[in-house]
């Protein structure tokens, strides 16, 4: 039970944090660009 909790975790954060770091990096650039365009 342990080594599937174990294996299963990481796996989630493998997909996880990549998707998350995407997303918030496309929306900073977004924003900047946003920015730039409004001055």
């Amino acid at each position: 039970m342990r080594h599937v909790k174990i294996s299963k975790l990481p796996d989630f954060l493998v997909i996880a944090i990549p998707t998350t770091m995407t997303n918030a990096y496309r929306a900073f650039k977004h924003r900047l660009g946003r920015n730039k365009k409004l001055k």
